[in-house]
């Protein structure tokens, strides 16, 4: 989080404030209220480190209200990929269990190298799925 803050959000904050000739102006960030956002030791170091930046927490259980893309566009891209990676485990079962081998001898590729080579395919069917002007539009 420190790193995220560091590289993409105080650079970005500070070019809205050169942006719009406010150099002094607080901004606020809207995150998750999750653990490592809630932590003591990070919100002691962004209140040293950036006390211009107010960070603000949404509620649990209203990510859908404060934060619609979570919901509407990254939730359909998460379930894809989930369907892809599950298609891709079935598949291989199936065609070890075709094949002749036990039902207790099927063996799952989780080897980095499978993996990532299968993840480009599921990215490129997540991104066909939400490239959707209703989908977007909805949100």
């Amino acid at each position: 989080m420190k790193r995220y803050v560091e590289f993409i959000l105080v650079p970005y904050f500070q070019r809205q404030r050169k942006l719009h000739k406010r150099p002094t102006q607080r901004c606020m960030w809207l995150i998750d209220c999750w653990s490592v956002h809630r932590s003591q030791e990070f919100r002691d170091w962004m209140k040293k480190e950036y006390p211009w930046i107010i960070v603000m927490y949404v509620p649990a259980g209203c990510t859908g209200l404060f934060q619609p893309c979570d919901v509407g566009i990254q939730r359909v891209m998460k379930l894809i990929i989930q369907r892809c990676a599950h298609k891709d485990v079935v598949d291989d079962t199936m065609k070890q269990l075709d094949g002749g081998a036990p039902p207790g001898g099927v063996h799952l590729e989780k080897r980095v190298g499978v993996l990532r080579d299968r993840c480009v395919q599921w990215m490129v069917s997540a991104y066909r799925g939400i490239n959707n002007k209703a989908l977007v539009m909805k949100v």
